[in-house]
Formats: C-alpha cells, structure tokens, sequence
C-alpha cells in the first residue's frame, strides 16, 4: 500500500453487509485506487425477516424497538445494539487501523454521525481527519440528542439524494473547517475532493459578514447557480443550488 494513500473505514446501511456495500462502491473505489483504500465491515447485529428469522446477510448497527427492527423516522426511547457497534469501530480501530475518515452510508451515516459527536466528547480513543455521510439522518433517539447540540470539529462531506424520503434538506450543520487553513488533514480532505472536480459554488455571506456555509459540485459554474435566502431555524441563512437547464456540463 502506498503511504499517501487515505485509509478509509466503510459502514454499510440498514439490511447490507460490508460486500453489498463494497459492491455499491465499486466505481468510486476505482476512480480513487491510486487515492484511498477502503476497508469495509459487517454491522454486529443480523435483521429478522418478516418471519421472525435472522437474516445473516442482512445487518443492522443498532434497532430503535423492541422487536428488534429499524425506524429512522420515528421518535423512540429505544437504542438496542449501538453499544456492541461502538465496541466494534472501536476494535477495528484498535487492530486494523488506522483509519484516516469513515464513510457512512444510510444507517452507517447516521452512526457516522453519533461517532463523531462521541469523539467530541472524548468517549472514544481514536482520531478522525474527516468523515463522508452520504444519504445520513439524525437519529431521533432522545438519548442521542444531546450529541447534535455540540461543535463538531470534524472534516466532513454531506451527499444527499434530491430523491431522498428521509432526509430533510434543511438546518443548521456545523464544522470547524477552514479550507484555506495549511494543515495536514484539510490538504488531504481538499485533495479527495478534487478527485471527482468538486468546487465550491457559494461566495455570498451566510451569516452576517462572513461565508460560513457552501455547496459542493462536480457540475461546471456555468451550469449551476446558488442563491442565499432567510431561514428561520438558525443563525445561517439558507443555501439553494439550481441547475440550469440547456447547459452542458
């Protein structure tokens, strides 16, 4: 393995294992071969089948009932598993790491997430440069609450899907991320970027005088336009992105 290469941990969604997973990923993995190395595991706890029977191919990485199934838009009092997860990241990072960032898919964005507000808190012995969620959602557990109110100074790259029924495209997303800043981990964050022509869309202030907030794309300037907009639910204004039609990318 080569020494600059990213090392990056995979969690899978809700029902997929680490080799759907790894499959899904196939074309992304290649495009960054000579980049980053992925490393993909199986979540702890097997789902049942309408039937009651565990699906060994099928994995969860913690339940929200009793009955041990999965919810992400319901509101529960109940966490079932998370714990083994964590134990398992933790492993992992123990004997098979380190890892540079995690990606997180679905379920896996979600315990993304819940990882990197446990790290906040130092509950956790390892270290992140960055983290990817894609297609993630806040957990609506009330035990998990308090880690979304806290300052995540965690790298990360948010991709939702416009098709996307869970995940409201709206709030208040916080990182303590300064592209400009000469420092390893945002080097290394800007470079995986740049892989897939990423840039930056958005020069207008998203909170008071400053450019707090932005939107990534791979399509070309001409082709995309953002407008900021007042937003009730936070301090930041509200960033949009439109594609124009009839403009080749």
């Amino acid at each position: 393995m080569a020494e600059n290469k990213l090392r990056i941990l995979c969690l899978h969604g809700y029902r997929q294992n680490k080799n759907v997973f790894r499959e899904k990923l196939g074309q992304f993995r290649k495009n960054l071969k000579n980049h980053a190395e992925f490393h993909f595991i199986d979540a702890p706890h097997e789902v049942k089948d309408s039937f009651g029977a565990n699906q060994s191919d099928e994995r969860s990485w913690w339940f929200t009932s009793e009955d041990n199934t999965y919810q992400s838009k319901i509101k529960t009092d109940f966490c079932i598993g998370l714990e083994d997860s964590i134990a398992l990241v933790q492993k992992t990072f123990a004997n098979e790491g380190p890892f540079d960032g995690i990606l997180g898919f679905s379920q896996g964005a979600a315990f993304t997430a819940i990882i990197c507000g446990l790290l906040t808190k130092k509950a956790l012995d390892f270290e992140l440069k960055f983290v990817m969620i894609v297609a993630g959602f806040k957990s609506l557990y009330d035990g998990h609450a308090e880690l979304y109110e806290q300052q995540i100074n965690i790298a990360s790259l948010h991709v939702i899907g416009g098709g996307d029924e869970v995940i409201s495209q709206g709030g208040d997303i916080n990182s303590d991320f300064d592209s400009n800043r000469d420092k390893l981990s945002c080097f290394e964050f800007k470079n995986l970027l740049r892989q897939f022509n990423m840039t930056f869309t958005n020069t207008e202030n998203t909170r008071d005088n400053a450019c707090l907030d932005n939107l990534l794309t791979n399509v070309r300037s001409t082709a995309v336009s953002t407008r900021v907009l007042p937003f009730p639910y936070s301090d930041h204004k509200f960033l949009t992105i439109d594609y124009i039609k009839g403009v080749k990318n």
